[in-house]
């Protein structure tokens, strides 16, 4: 324990001079991703009467960064689109983007995340969590993708 090094905040790099170089890492750290895009893809399950949701992060630099599968059991395919919304934009916090376009296959759920239609009384609370955290980025476009469409092009 005493003779590994230790992750230390920016406040206790300054207090010790020896630390330097750790505290010029600790400045020029890369600050996250700038623009980020999460594609929500909801599917029926197989085995259950759940929905399956596919999330993909996208950036335009590195192509497919992050997919992750949730399975949300005994969830209607709003509720689901929704609880993916917010699992996603979590996420985006946690890699500290910045712009953020979220397209989802449920052209419903689009419009209830965007506010543009009133949600059903039982998923109000979801959509105030994800409207609320669209406020920690710059900005947030919530689109309607169909599925048959391509995502992502790559480059040459």
């Amino acid at each position: 324990m005493f003779g590994e090094e230790c992750e230390m905040s920016l406040g206790m790099l300054t207090l010790f001079p020896e630390k330097k170089q750790l505290l010029k890492n600790y400045k020029t750290r890369k600050s996250g991703f700038k623009n980020i895009e999460i594609f929500i893809n909801l599917t029926l399950s197989n085995e259950s009467k759940g929905i399956n949701a596919i999330v993909s992060f996208f950036t335009k630099k590195e192509g497919l960064i992050r997919e992750i599968h949730y399975c949300y059991n005994s969830a209607s395919r709003h509720e689901a689109g929704l609880k993916a919304s917010l699992e996603s934009l979590r996420l985006a916090v946690r890699c500290r983007a910045k712009n953020v376009v979220l397209y989802l296959d449920n052209e419903h759920v689009a419009l209830i995340a965007n506010g543009i239609e009133v949600p059903p009384p039982d998923l109000i609370s979801l959509t105030l969590q994800v409207r609320a955290l669209c406020h920690s980025f710059e900005s947030v476009i919530i689109k309607f993708k169909a599925k048959n469409t391509t995502y992502f092009k790559k480059t040459k």
